[in-house]
């Protein structure tokens, strides 16, 4: 469309100009709107629509109202072509629009949008705010009829009142960050902050009456996953927030980083991280604790961890990382670290605990009850109770390339390994507690032996008796059955007196941990007499 102009010239008095045009195609369809289709405010609502208009338009109209489609004409057909104009809405109200074009050759209807106006948090009475994936209701979060969707908002509202934060519920689905709105903090970015002790639970139907027992939830029949899509980091986590009941996936740098006043991780898998599955730092001696969670398939670490010196692992499975299981130090108990690309736990660094007066301890990681197999290497963790440390590629129990830390082990079986038990250890560290142990061929340049149980019975030559060992060692085997059977030398062979009742209650199978005289070796107690 447009104005043409000809200018023509002849020597003679009369002559002919033949024009061929074609028609203007009808105008392309508009595009690039904002609010974008099905857009939820986060916490202000639009003030104005903005879109850009198609190639071959004479004229625009815009429709825009509360009906689909929408018949209230906001601006009507006009020339003047425009790619914005302003609008007035009010809360919790789904709005569409449309941006019709056309020209001399015809009328092109535009695309239908919509886009829906924030709605203010309702705690409910009993303090509890509910969400599902698209919200329902008034999409308030006073209940699961009037279910919010806005994780962040969600979190923001429940913390608004630090003297009585509330409590949040999160129905099955999967949540994605709102909008492109991410979290900024020190140089990072993630889908969902959650700060100041708020507490969220994950794995609900969305039907549950607010008295429900949460231990009742079905956490492995549907989940509630929280997705960064590779985009960013999944969650934050500090100042002794909980997350109970998720699925972190997809993180870029991490899937859930811990940071500064601690954290609780409960019921939660940690998985398909393209880095780090969890990152812990600079927590300082503030409580770390992630319980009944697995820790699998990251691209690189499942846990990093540095400057935390109060970092404890319960009942976990670290399995299937990349490169290595757990990074750092920390206390593990009752937890599986299975086939792990380069090692089930290493720390290449000291950790120092200010204890006071300018003083500081030198301390190391633990392992109570624990199962580490079939990993390309196992630990180089000093202090080992009560555990199974088998078929690792590289060996068992590495040497810390600082030095300057003792060796405790003891009630543990150290089998199968490319080498046992490397031989540092022996050459400059003092090793304590090795009378109950089952260590094959015993300690390097040592007088013990093959199976070391006890001082006054060492009975040469006996295998330790697992029910179903793995097919061979290192990560490309899958792990076994490690408990151990009716024949098994390593019943009742262990020192009761090692560590309290509390952490030794149950072995790594959740049984009571002595079923005869005293303890079993290694992580799993046996109900065989010997």
């Amino acid at each position: 469309s447009g104005s043409y102009y000809l200018v023509a010239s002849s020597t003679s008095d009369e002559f002919s100009v033949f024009i061929d045009s074609e028609a203007v195609p009808v105008p392309v369809a508009a595009s690039s709107p904002f609010p974008c289709n099905n857009y939820n405010a986060y916490n202000e609502n639009p003030d104005s629509l903005f879109w850009t208009l198609g190639e071959f338009t004479m004229e625009y109209q815009v429709l825009f109202g509360e009906t689909d489609p929408p018949t209230n004409v906001l601006i009507d057909w006009t020339d003047q072509l425009g790619k914005a104009c302003a609008i007035e809405v009010i809360d919790a109200k789904t709005y569409y629009w449309q941006v019709n074009e056309r020209n001399t050759s015809g009328t092109t209807a535009g695309e239908l949008w919509s886009f829906t106006t924030y709605k203010g948090i309702n705690i409910s009475a009993e303090n509890i705010i509910y969400l599902t994936p698209t919200g329902a209701g008034i999409k308030d979060g006073s209940s699961w009829e009037n279910a919010a969707s806005n994780i962040q908002v969600a979190i923001d509202s429940a913390i608004a009142t630090p003297e009585n934060i509330a409590t949040i519920w999160i129905a099955k689905g999967i949540y994605y960050e709102w909008n492109g709105i991410r979290q900024y903090f020190n140089d990072a970015e993630y889908c969902f902050n959650a700060d100041n002790g708020v507490k969220l639970y994950g794995g609900f139907n969305g039907n549950e009456p607010p008295d429900y027992d949460l231990s009742l939830r079905d956490l492995d029949n549907g989940a509630t996953v929280l997705d960064a899509q590779n985009t960013c980091n999944v969650a934050r986590a500090i100042n002794g927030c909980e997350w109970d009941g998720f699925v972190f996936q997809n993180g870029r740098d991490a899937c859930v980083r811990i940071g500064y006043g601690g954290a609780l991780l409960r019921n939660c898998k940690i998985i398909s991280g393209i880095n780090d599955g969890i990152k812990i730092y600079n927590t300082l001696d503030f409580q770390v604790e992630i319980s009944d969670c697995v820790i699998n398939n990251n691209s690189r670490y499942g846990v990093l961890q540095e400057f935390s010196y109060n970092v404890n692992f319960y009942d976990c499975e670290i399995s299937h990382n990349a490169d290595i299981g757990v990074y750092g130090n920390c206390n593990l108990v009752r937890c599986r670290l299975c086939n792990n690309g380069r090692a089930a736990i290493m720390r290449e660094s000291t950790l120092v605990v200010p204890i006071g007066g300018g003083s500081v301890e030198r301390i190391g990681g633990s392992l109570v009850n624990c199962l580490v197999a079939n990993n390309n290497d196992g630990t180089n963790f000093n202090y080992i109770y009560n555990s199974t440390i088998v078929n690792n590629g590289e060996g068992g129990i590495a040497y810390p390339s600082y030095g300057g830390y003792d060796l405790y082990l003891s009630n543990s079986i150290i089998w199968g390994n490319s080498t046992q038990i490397n031989d540092y250890w022996s050459l400059h560290q003092t090793i304590y507690s090795l009378n109950n142990n089952a260590i094959q061929g015993g300690l390097p340049d040592s007088e013990y032996p093959t199976i070391n149980l006890s001082p006054t019975d060492e009975p040469n030559g006996l295998q330790p008796g697992f029910n179903q060992p793995s097919e061979g060692i290192g990560s490309a085997y899958s792990n076994g059955d490690w408990s151990l059977s009716s024949l098994s030398p390593c019943i009742n062979m262990g020192s009761d007196n090692e560590l309290s009742a509390t952490l030794l209650e149950l072995d790594l199978a959740g049984n009571a941990r002595i079923q005869q005289d005293c303890i079993d070796l290694g992580a799993y107690e046996s109900d065989y007499a010997p």
